[in-house]
């Protein structure tokens, strides 16, 4: 018998749409900008969705438990998904690129003052022929640092984010 593989896992994201549209509809019709191009915007959220829902699935198999996460789906913007069993709270973020990079937007208020993100840390997931694979976690102050705070893309005036490569994320999920 196979050992299981806790970092992935098959969600159908059309399939678990069908039971979350009309929340999910108020979530898309709040939302006003993104990182990068992303084509499709319903169908990027849609994935990002699925991806909480996902790694919700993740957590419950590597504890061993049956249904006990669940992702805080349409959080406001710059909280978190899920709380670990060990009260850590998670953003979960979601790519498509499979060397994608772990990323975070800065925000700022209207004294143009840093918001420090709610959650205490960071989960990557690409997301590849209907499978979620988990890539890797940071805690809040790795990656909210100065020295990650670097430009999107190599364009002129590329929007400026928080990032870790992969190979910068520890393995696992957070305690």
């Amino acid at each position: 018998m196979m050992p299981e593989d806790l970092n992935r896992t098959k969600l159908d994201p059309d399939e678990w749409f069908q039971s979350a549209t009309s929340g999910f509809r108020q979530s898309v019709n709040g939302m006003d900008r993104h990182m990068g191009d992303k084509g499709n915007e319903l169908e990027h959220r849609k994935n990002g969705v699925a991806s909480e829902l996902a790694y919700a699935m993740m957590l419950d198999k590597r504890d061993k438990r049956e249904k006990r996460y669940t992702p805080q789906v349409f959080a406001p913007d710059g909280g978190w998904d899920i709380c670990t069993s060990k009260g850590n709270k998670v953003d979960v973020k979601i790519t498509v690129y499979e060397e994608g990079r772990l990323l975070c937007d800065r925000k700022e208020d209207h004294r143009g003052q840093e918001i420090v993100p709610k959650a205490d840390a960071f989960a990557l997931l690409t997301f590849s022929n209907g499978i979620f694979t988990n890539r890797g976690w940071a805690w809040k102050e790795d990656l909210i640092d100065k020295k990650n705070f670097k430009p999107l893309t190599t364009k002129k005036d590329s929007k400026m984010v928080y990032q870790l490569n992969q190979s910068q994320l520890r393995q696992g999920f957070p305690p």
